[in-house]
């Protein structure tokens, strides 16, 4: 029996995670999220429905950080699926501070 509970803690678990730091942005740098996005995948992300791009949800700045991780939801999905969808969530932070350029055209 505890075994089971252990496979099951670890098929129903994840560690996946990634985060990028992009301009003048430090890991230790209070941020808000602006921007949560689920992205869907198939065979263990093999083949993808769409590219996010970034920069349209950093409201102009120059520096935000984008995290990817595998949700429990997701990974649940995942599971129930073997492996056939695997979704993924992206969120895009930008720093507390923040102020939204205007656009110039």
């Amino acid at each position: 029996m505890i075994a089971f509970a252990a496979v099951v803690c670890m098929v129903l678990s994840s560690c996946y995670s990634s985060s990028v730091y992009v301009g003048d942005l430090k890991k230790n740098d209070e941020v808000v999220r602006v921007k949560t996005i689920h992205n869907n995948f198939f065979l263990d992300g093999l083949f993808g429905r769409k590219q996010i791009k970034a920069t349209d949800y950093t409201l102009g700045q120059d520096s935000y950080k984008v995290k990817t991780y595998q949700s429990f939801v997701d990974g649940v999905l995942q599971w129930v699926t073997f492996h056939i969808y695997t979704p993924r969530t992206t969120e895009i932070y930008l720093p507390a501070n923040y102020k939204q350029k205007d656009k110039q055209k």
